[in-house]
């Protein structure tokens, strides 16, 4: 047996530091559809490649002869405190490994616990384990991470099933308001030479396409106070990278799509695809004499319609308490974070993590809290100058 590889409960663990030293295994595993398209092979080597480009890859996956199998895609990241967490860090809207069915039908909590120790025992120094923004069900299926001890997350995932029609997503929330504010801004639009979405093609369209969603977001952090995400050039690379690149289905894996009105630009959405699954990764709008016309509503609500017409059944709006998702989604659904010592020297810290993020936590999702302190963010940035 070598040293990178233990049994546990008839399990082959094995630690890998290159992604593509298992991409057979991982995109099997993918074909298994217990994930999302953030942990597709594809998405996940632009993600080490680019953005963890600095962090050591930490990829742990184990097998058993009869088909229990997972692969923990993870990075450790150095400072005083090495933190082992899910690659792309606030880039990834939900965050999980990927496992097999037959794992997820008979794993327990034994397992899992064994698994952390494993994972501590590649890992040295003062360390802890923080997987954060994980769903409680993966596909129906429990996640097993949920097995070990959890917390709250500050984030919540809005999606909103569009299997049965447009009528019904329309009538399950506000569907007469949406309604008749989708008519008056077409007519809006007709009277600046009519709308369209517009997919951009080639690579050259699709670079300018998000030189002027860059531009926006950039203008919009500015005015809400927040710090603006895309500013560091291996979030800008990785951006670039993921709208770029074509999947093994020949479909980039970063779609893009632009509503145009009068010719130009007004809004844009940029999606990932897994299977009939649609994950809403980025928007912008901008900021001219259309922005009182909600363009950024307008898109989505034909966007609805698209992904209808292509057969998708659920679409996922990201993590986040808006205005919008919670008009266009029934409820939000709360996912959980794993902190965990992975040294005995961690335990204070560890603590010290958990209360931080149940407060985060507590506040984010409370509305009428965050609703006040994003206004007052807003009215700091102007009085600062941020968004001049």
């Amino acid at each position: 047996m070598s040293a990178g590889q233990q049994t546990i409960d008839a399990m082959n663990l094995r630690v890998e530091t290159d992604i593509a030293a298992i991409e057979p295994l991982w995109r099997s595993l993918e074909a298994e559809k217990t994930s999302f398209v953030y942990q597709s092979y594809d998405w996940m080597e632009i993600i080490y490649r680019t953005l963890e480009a600095e962090n050591k890859p930490l990829i742990i996956h184990g097998s058993t002869a009869c088909g229990r199998t997972f692969i923990l895609p993870l990075v450790i990241v150095e400072g005083l405190i090495r933190t082992v967490r899910w690659p792309g860090g606030k880039y990834t809207n939900i965050c999980c490994g990927l496992y097999s069915r037959r794992f997820l039908e008979t794993v327990d909590g034994d397992i899992m616990r064994n698994i952390v120790a494993f994972i501590g025992d590649h890992v040295s120094g003062i360390a802890l384990l923080k997987l954060d923004s994980q769903p409680k069900k993966l596909h129906g299926l429990a996640n097993p991470m949920a097995l070990l001890p959890t917390q709250a997350s500050q984030n919540i995932m809005y999606e909103v099933s569009i299997s049965d029609g447009m009528d019904a997503v329309l009538d399950a929330g506000n569907g007469k308001r949406k309604r008749k504010t989708f008519r008056k801004q077409v007519r809006e639009a007709e009277q600046r030479g009519g709308h369209e979405l517009v997919t951009p093609e080639t690579d050259a369209q699709i670079n300018l396409a998000l030189d002027d969603f860059l531009e926006q977001k950039s203008k919009r952090f500015a005015e809400l106070g927040v710090k603006d995400v895309f500013s560091i050039p291996a979030a800008r690379e990785m951006l670039k990278a993921l709208a770029i690149t074509k999947g093994p289905d020949g479909n980039r894996l970063l779609r893009l799509l632009e509503l145009k009105v009068g010719g130009k630009t007004r809004a844009m959405y940029g999606y990932g695809v897994s299977d009939d699954f649609c994950q809403a990764w980025i928007n912008s709008v901008t900021y001219d004499d259309f922005a009182d016309h909600s363009p950024g509503e307008m898109i989505l609500y034909l966007l609805i319609e698209r992904l209808i017409d292509e057969g998708f059944s659920h679409l996922d709006l990201g993590v986040g308490t808006e205005r919008y998702k919670q008009s266009w989604c029934r409820t939000g659904t709360q996912l959980f974070d794993v902190i965990m010592p992975l040294s005995p020297a961690a335990y204070p810290m560890v603590a010290g993590n958990r209360v931080k993020y149940a407060i985060k936590a507590r506040l984010r999702n409370n509305e009428l809290f965050w609703t006040r302190f994003k206004k007052l963010r807003k009215i700091s940035a102007k009085l600062l100058g941020y968004n001049s």
